[in-house]
């Protein structure tokens, strides 16, 4: 019993000690990469959940709910994710990492001084493992950490996630594990492909996507008196509605902005870095589909109206259609429309 109590103590000692001294400087959790910079399309607008567009199967033993990975796009898209300056206040750096095995291409990167000093890639897998770099001559320095993708080819992409600094070789980086075998199944999509699907009881039909009717992004919807469906889409997201944790440079800025003028003039100071052109390139969209069917889809689907692309404008998120009026929230004005008015407009008058 002693021999068996001594070693459950050496074990939770042992355990305690890899978790000891470690500091956190990246778990890729959320709805973007904080203060980390994406450059280019591979790492797409957010960490992902296990699984992305464009590259088949599911990654493994990541932490958390999320990783980082550039194969938004598939094989063929590029890109870096860089961090800020970070203090090398430990010993050691550790992470996860997957991906393909491209030196020079696709790798993760320490930089001090302008210079790398570590790199590593991955081993042709989805399965995430831990590596741990020695960076004790360069203790007490500022480095960045940077992940590249310039790979288009086969395994053209890398994953990384949960980077800690730690105070020893051994640094416990807790994963998710891998899912107990599933039973194969077929996936159907919900509605069924031309056809209605039920489910507790309720009927579910498709009676618009963007192949039909152009709708792309809706945010929200309003059924008007006459049955006419009125869609609020969205299409400024990150195109004119821009997120402070990917335009560091005027956070602050933001921060102290108390009025609409203030915001115009934060993007004024700017502009060299965020153009006006860009600012107002997109508008958000209220699409009227019309003339509805005896199987619940409808025969016209028209643009009701548009030019919500001011510099402040959007993100439009709330519409109501009541009798010859629409009523629409988008930031930071609420517009009455009738049909007259927005001939009026989209004519120029």
């Amino acid at each position: 019993m002693r021999l068996l109590l001594t070693f459950f103590a050496t074990l939770i000692l042992s355990v305690s000690t890899a978790r000891a001294g470690v500091e956190v400087v990246q778990t890729f959790e959320g709805d973007g990469f904080d203060s980390w910079q994406a450059v280019g399309e591979a790492f797409g607008l957010a960490p992902i959940t296990g699984r992305t567009e464009g590259l088949d199967g599911v990654f493994l033993d990541y932490s958390g709910n999320a990783l980082a990975c550039s194969g938004a796009g598939g094989n063929e898209s590029t890109g870096t994710l860089t961090s800020p300056e970070i203090l090398l206040n430990q010993p050691y750096l550790a992470f996860l990492i997957a991906g393909g095995n491209h030196p020079g291409k696709t790798e993760v990167r320490l930089l001090v001084d302008g210079k790398v000093v570590r790199v590593a890639t991955g081993r042709n897998s989805l399965a995430l493992r831990k590596e741990v770099w020695d960076i004790s001559e360069y203790k007490n320095k500022k480095a960045i950490i940077q992940v590249v993708d310039d790979e288009t080819g086969s395994w053209g992409f890398i994953a990384v996630d949960h980077f800690v600094l730690a105070s020893h070789g051994k640094p416990v980086i807790m994963t998710r594990g891998r899912p107990a075998p599933q039973a194969d199944v077929t996936l159907q999509r919900v509605p069924n492909e031309g056809s209605a699907a039920t489910v507790a009881g309720l009927s579910f039909k498709e009676v618009a996507d963007y192949t039909n009717a152009g709708v792309t992004s809706p945010a929200a919807l309003s059924i008007s008196n006459n049955g006419s469906i009125f869609l609020a889409e969205t299409h400024r997201n990150r195109f004119g509605v821009e997120d402070d944790r990917t335009n560091l440079y005027w956070y602050h800025d933001d921060l102290a902005s108390q009025t609409v003028g203030d915001r115009r003039a934060l993007h004024k100071k700017w502009e060299a870095k965020k153009s006006y052109e860009w600012m107002t390139a997109k508008s958000e969209i209220i699409r009227r589909l019309s003339d509805e069917q005896a199987d619940g889809t409808f025969a016209q689907a028209s643009i009701f109206a548009e030019k919500f692309n001011d510099l402040l404008d959007g993100i439009g998120s709330g519409i109501m259609a009541w009798d010859d009026t629409v009523y629409y929230a988008c930031i930071p004005n609420l517009w009455m429309l009738h049909e007259l008015f927005i001939r009026n407009i989209q004519n120029g008058h």
